[in-house]
């Protein structure tokens, strides 16, 4: 699905109360130097629960990554606690609501909170113990039109006027830090990793099902079916289902008992 690009709309100015202290210069100037080093999924994942975190403390986020044509490319946890709200955001619809809500923004980076984070997420801000009571939301666009959105959940109301500030800041950063790891080929004999969830998906293509039929027999709709699919292909790098079928279920995967 096609996403409306963001206009040209100008950034909101920085607050007084967006101002790093002394110590927050440091940490960010640590932030930014260490990011350069990272080169590996191991390596992302400590740098965002440790300098990345202590600037912009929040409890999950994720990445929507859009093609050069506009549309959802994939979803990607980059926090460090899989909440359930970051969960239920991993669908295209979810992604596309909250991108277009961004598109649509006069205030860049977007924070959306209470009924405005219901009204585009729906189950993302479903009441629970997981509930997501908040998202701040910042797009990142590549020379060839591409984009990451990056959305970071339920930061501490205290932080808010300079998380907006410090996001800004490093979104580049997260940005090409995230690229390289996405970009990053395979270690040889190395087995990509696919959740149950694909593994189901997996084993109904094998039994020749069509995509109506997977999606009446795990309850999902034809689009979550489709974001899934998606990420099949990319992370095995294959570009159909029989390819699909036979790296994701070989014996090296999964052994036939």
């Amino acid at each position: 699905m096609l996403i409306a690009p963001a206009s040209s709309k100008m950034d909101m100015p920085v607050k007084k109360n967006a101002k790093l202290t002394l110590n927050e210069q440091d940490t960010l100037v640590h932030a930014i130097d260490s990011a350069m080093e990272v080169q590996d999924r191991n390596q992302f994942n400590a740098w965002i629960g440790g300098p990345f975190r202590d600037l912009l403390p929040h409890r999950d986020a994720v990445c929507v990554e859009l093609d050069d044509g506009a549309r959802v490319r994939s979803v990607e946890c980059i926090g460090m606690g899989g909440a359930a709200p970051v969960q239920r955001l991993a669908t295209e619809q979810h992604a596309i609501a909250l991108v277009q809500a961004h598109a649509a923004s006069e205030k860049f980076p977007l924070i959306l909170e209470g009924d405005a984070l219901h009204s585009v997420g729906g189950a993302i801000s479903a009441d629970g113990p997981q509930r997501a009571f908040s998202a701040l939301i910042h797009c990142t666009r590549f020379l060839s039109g591409a984009a990451y959105f990056f959305v970071l959940f339920d930061i501490p109301d205290e932080t808010e006027p300079r998380s907006h500030y410090v996001l800004k800041l490093l979104s580049s950063h997260l940005k090409m830090a995230l690229s390289r790891v996405i970009a990053l080929p395979a270690s040889p004999g190395a087995r990509p990793q696919v959740t149950d969830r694909e593994k189901e998906i997996l084993l109904l293509m094998r039994q020749g099902r069509t995509n109506q039929e997977i999606s009446a027999a795990l309850g999902i709709s034809p689009l979550t079916l489709k974001s899934h699919v998606r990420k099949i292909y990319r992370k095995l790098d294959v570009h159909s289902r029989e390819e699909a079928v036979s790296r994701g279920l070989g014996p090296v995967m999964v052994p036939l008992n």
